[in-house]
C-alpha cells in the first residue's frame, strides 16, 4: 500500500477511502462540467475533448480506488493496542 503499516489500521483505510472518494466526485464533476468553463474556449476541440475525458476517467478511477480500499478495510479486524 502506500503507507507502512496502513493495512493494519482499518480506521485510517477508512478515512483514506473516504477522502479519495471526495476528490474523485469533485474531479468527475469538474469533468462533467468542463463545457460550461471558460477554459475551454482557448484550446483546440481535440485537445477539449481529450481534458474532458481525462477528468471523468481519473474521477472515476479513484472512485472505484476508494471502494476496493473501503471493501478491504471492512473485512479487517479492529487494530487494537
Amino acid at each position: 500500500m502506500l503507507l507502512p503499516k496502513f493495512d493494519s489500521h482499518p480506521a485510517a483505510m477508512k478515512r483514506f477511502a473516504m477522502m479519495l472518494l471526495a476528490i474523485g466526485l469533485m474531479i468527475g464533476v469538474l469533468g462533467a462540467s468542463w463545457q460550461r468553463l471558460s477554459l475551454h474556449a482557448f484550446l483546440s476541440p481535440n485537445l477539449n475533448n481529450f481534458l474532458q475525458g481525462s477528468l471523468i476517467g481519473l474521477g472515476i478511477g479513484l472512485e472505484i480506488a476508494s471502494i476496493l480500499i473501503a471493501k478491504k478495510a471492512s473485512c479487517l479486524k479492529p487494530h487494537t493496542s
